[in-house]
């Protein structure tokens, strides 16, 4: 066999070899991008339940508060008469909760047409009858107002940091 059939056939062998190299390679690849990516995805699920764990948890005693103001005995009265003598015992507490939680920049309750009938400002400000605003334009109030009786709607974040600045706040 003359020399350069031997150098052919041997080129054409290694060339073989590094596209079996080369395959073996990319299997291997494949196999170990799809674990990983499996290991990021189940890590994610971990994350994620944790997450909703942390919320649920730090949520819990917000829903309480948004459960006791509602359930208080001066806005069941003043939602059953309408009497300013309700009113302004359902304030009262309102007052009490936003001085025993300062982590509420607002307590305020908005009737069925989005107007504040109640506002407290973060540490017991209570805003007067002549400052009180409609929200029924905000995003949040139409989806509030259509939940039914004894469930919490809880907005976005976002309202908060607009709160601060129409407060002068921010």
């Amino acid at each position: 066999m003359p020399k350069t059939a031997r150098s052919l056939g041997g080129a054409w062998i290694a060339i073989g070899l590094v596209a079996v190299v080369l395959a073996a390679c990319v299997l291997l690849y494949q196999r170990e991008a799809g674990q990983i990516a499996g290991r990021q995805q189940d890590l994610e699920v971990v994350r994620v339940n944790l997450l909703t764990q942390l919320l649920r948890a730090e949520l819990r005693p917000a829903i309480a508060d948004v459960q006791a103001l509602a359930t208080g005995d001066g806005f069941r009265n003043y939602l059953e008469t309408g009497q300013p003598e309700a009113l302004k015992a359902a304030t009262q507490r309102a007052v009490f909760f936003s001085r025993a939680k300062p982590l509420y920049d607002i307590v305020r309750y908005l009737d069925e047409n989005g107007q504040e009938v109640i506002r407290v400002n973060q540490g017991g400000q209570v805003v007067p009858p002549d400052k009180l605003a409609n929200k029924s334009s905000n995003p949040f109030f139409p989806q509030a107002n259509a939940l039914a009786d004894g469930m919490v709607f809880i907005s976005s974040f976002d309202l908060i940091a607009n709160s601060i600045q129409t407060n002068g706040k921010a």
